[in-house]
Formats: structure tokens, C-alpha cells, sequence
């Protein structure tokens, strides 16, 4: 079943966006060690998240990295 939804997903968004997923696995196993094993959430456990989440973000085009166009002179 779920390399029928993962084949799914690549039919709808392409391989490069579903090649994302893999790397939400760090994210949750520290949310599963935090709220099951009680492992503490630390400073650098957070940016880690964050960066991870926000690479995620600009793979995935959820959050566009654009650059505006020069003004032009008139």
C-alpha cells in the first residue's frame, strides 16, 4: 500500500519533490524521542529542525526564493 501512495506521489509532483519526504524522517524520530523516551529538546536540536524544515520548504516550492527584478531606469 505504501509504494502504491509513493508511486502516486511521484506521478502527481515528480521524483525531485518526492524525494523530500526522506528528509522529514529526522523531524519526527526527534519529536517521537521527545515525547516517548522523554529525550530532551535542545538549542541546537531546534535550529537543526528548522533548518531541515525550511530546506524542505524551498525544495518543495512552498516558499519561493526569488529575487525581484531590478527597477528600471527611466
Amino acid at each position: 500500500m505504501g509504494t502504491l501512495l509513493y508511486y502516486r506521489l511521484v506521478n502527481l509532483h515528480g521524483s525531485a519533490r518526492a524525494s523530500l519526504v526522506v528528509y522529514l524522517l529526522p523531524p519526527f524520530a526527534l519529536i517521537y524521542g521527545a515525547t516517548l523516551l522523554d529525550e530532551s529538546l535542545t538549542p541546537q536540536k531546534l535550529v537543526g529542525l528548522g533548518l531541515i524544515l525550511g530546506g524542505v520548504a524551498l525544495g518543495s516550492g512552498l516558499v519561493a526564493w526569488t529575487r525581484r527584478p531590478a527597477p528600471v531606469p527611466e
